[in-house]
């Protein structure tokens, strides 16, 4: 059973994960002042674990043990690889949590529906972290380097990981076989930048989130005239206290351009012409 049916989710706020977004600026979020102070005091060196469960409680989440274990694996799997590769620049266990590992959970209320897409994935944060709390939703984890994706495709084998697909492409030329519910990235291009990468997957319905640690008015407006409709929630990450922000934007209407599902897009104008 997933995190959020145990009813141990936070609540997103009115509008997160569905419907139509308003087109308001930064919208005050008294909750991310607290959980960016929240104290973890149950840290114990540099054991992830302590931490790990003192920051899901204080997002609201009750993880069952076993999806503690993986987080866990998941941990140690990644600085590992960080002895050799630049996955990351956090090493300690410790800080691995609070910023990477709980700031990746932070998303999890917003997400729209089960088939989501993570682009420019990196470490498989927070895709691979948020298909770890919820086994029923289905991921595809996108990126253009192939020590990245290496590193997702083995701890997708190591974690057992049924939900995860890897894909190694850039996201102008990537052509799934059917349309995202919801397409995430973690610092990964301007909005406007971002948007247009990701025009050509839009589908109706879609949520298309960007995780942020600031954002500009000169940024958001260049988005909105590309015509979605964009709303930014402010967001606390236990135990830092570093300012984050969760874009959520819609096509309004979408794209001339859609995915079909033959992989390749086509235009409304084909699609009225058949």
């Amino acid at each position: 059973m997933s995190a959020s049916a145990r009813g141990g989710c936070a609540r997103a706020p009115e509008g997160a994960g569905g419907g139509a977004l308003s087109g308001g600026g930064a919208e005050d979020n008294p909750s991310a002042d607290r959980l960016s102070g929240a104290c973890l005091s149950a840290e114990a060196g540099d054991d992830p674990a302590p931490r790990l469960r003192a920051g899901c409680r204080a997002l609201g989440l009750e993880p069952p043990p076993r999806t503690l274990r993986r987080l866990e694996a998941y941990i140690a799997l990644l600085q590992k690889w960080n002895r050799v590769y630049n996955l990351t620049a956090e090493r300690a266990a410790a800080r691995i949590v609070s910023r990477h590992i709980l700031d990746s959970l932070t998303v999890l209320p917003y997400l729209r529906d089960e088939y989501c897409l993570e682009v420019g994935s990196g470490a498989g944060l927070p895709g691979l972290i948020l298909a770890l709390m919820e086994p029923r939703r289905q991921w595809c984890l996108l990126d253009s380097n192939g020590k990245k994706t290496r590193f997702l495709r083995q701890a997708v084998t190591e974690l057992r990981l049924g939900n995860v697909e890897i894909a190694h492409a850039r996201v102008e030329e990537y052509r799934p076989q059917q349309p995202f519910t919801t397409i995430v990235s973690r610092a990964f291009a301007p909005l406007a930048a971002y948007a247009r990468a990701v025009s050509h997957l839009a589908a109706a319905g879609q949520l298309v989130l960007a995780m942020k640690a600031g954002l500009g008015e000169e940024e958001t407006r260049a988005a909105r005239e590309l015509g979605v409709s964009l709303r930014i929630q402010a967001v606390g990450v236990p135990g830092d206290a570093a300012p984050r922000n969760l874009a959520l934007m819609e096509w309004t209407p979408p794209p001339a351009t859609t995915v079909c599902f033959s992989g390749f897009p086509r235009s409304r104008k084909q699609e009225a012409r058949e």
